[in-house]
């Protein structure tokens, strides 16, 4: 549920509702930043179960650990993303708007299948997404784009892409067998 709402933060920001962009982004990042320290919080209690200091356990929790911070780094990276998308949204013309939005498109895409390899004790680190056609948008832009926007949103583009490839890998521990099963193989 978390990495969904991070990846409801990755939704274009539609002109039509360009006044209210602002409000409503930060209304979604508050509520993502709630979800990230609740998860948090319900993992430190976890992780005080005595029953749970056994070894395979203590490498979850570290996982889970590692899989929040990052979270919470891409809940970040893309929130700094969106605000320069409305701060800059005027001077953005339209076929770097599409280039920004695939980009975007593929993060949500990553996000979803990670989360979905979460669930199904099968899941990787996302896939680098190329910046190839972003970069290439940018440079080839037939509209005068103001220096600090193209910087400010390719760097905040490269951040959000950077976070997402940082998200763990979860299907070593899955083919892992744990202290129980091999104990039970031996009996």
């Amino acid at each position: 549920e978390l990495l969904k709402a991070i990846g409801k933060l990755l939704e274009p920001i539609h002109r039509q509702v360009a006044s209210a962009a602002p409000t409503a982004l930060a209304q979604q990042q508050l509520a993502v930043m709630t979800k990230v320290g609740d998860s948090e919080s319900i993992l430190a209690r976890v992780a005080l179960e005595p029953r749970l200091r056994e070894s395979e356990h203590e490498e979850s929790m570290l996982k889970l650990q590692t899989t929040l911070a990052q979270a919470r780094s891409l809940a970040i990276a893309v929130g700094n993303l969106q605000r320069e998308l409305v701060a800059h949204r005027d001077d953005l013309p339209a076929e770097l708007r599409e280039s920004v939005e695939s980009v975007q498109e593929q993060v949500m895409a990553a996000l979803d299948a990670y989360a979905a390899g979460l669930r199904g004790d099968a899941c990787q680190s996302p896939v680098t997404i190329p910046l190839d056609a972003l970069e290439q948008s940018f440079a080839n832009a037939t509209t005068a784009v103001p220096k600090i926007c193209k910087s400010a949103i390719l760097s905040a583009t490269e951040n959000v892409v950077l976070q997402l490839t940082k998200l763990p890998s979860w299907s070593e521990m899955a083919a892992k067998p744990t202290n129980m099963e091999l104990s039970a193989s031996h009996a």
